[in-house]
């Protein structure tokens, strides 16, 4: 009786191939941003800063550029710089981040992060959670609302 093979050189050729375009898959989702763990919407990418007098300068002329209060509503609602609008650091701590801010938000647009002062991260958070999810012309402000009253810039209410 004779011996039947069990794979043909064609089968095998196929299963190779899927393996092969499996590895490929998940190596390349992994290297672009670890889309299949928890850290997608975080980049590595360090932020640019922007100092205090460069805000002002940028606030005087009114040079185009979208600055985020990362504060509570509470303390924006106080105070805030000047032309600032309020997108609490809760609201990242969501999903579809992009949904709640992308209406008003261009991937383009320079964006300006502050919060409470030098000391305060959640900027730094924020601008990773941005740079991850597009946009591209992301940066922190090196100070905070404390920082700028020091100066004693207008604040407004």
């Amino acid at each position: 009786m004779p011996v039947q093979k069990r794979f043909n050189k064609k089968s095998v050729f196929y299963v190779v191939v899927v393996i092969l375009a499996t590895v490929i898959i998940f190596g390349i989702g992994f290297y672009l941003g670890g889309i299949f763990n928890n850290n997608f919407f975080f980049s590595k990418t360090p932020q640019a800063k922007i100092s205090i007098d460069e805000l002002k300068t940028k606030n005087d002329r009114w040079e185009g550029y979208v600055l985020l209060d990362l504060r509570s509503p509470e303390e924006y609602k106080e105070e805030h710089l000047p032309h600032a609008t309020s997108v609490p650091y809760s609201a990242f701590q969501k999903p579809n981040i992009i949904d709640r801010i992308s209406p008003f938000l261009d991937k383009r647009d320079e964006i300006i992060l502050y919060c409470r002062g030098t000391k305060c991260q959640t900027s730094e958070v924020a601008a990773r959670q941005l740079i991850g999810l597009g946009f591209n012309n992301i940066k922190v402000l090196d100070g905070g609302v404390d920082d700028w009253k020091a100066r004693g810039w207008p604040t407004e209410k």
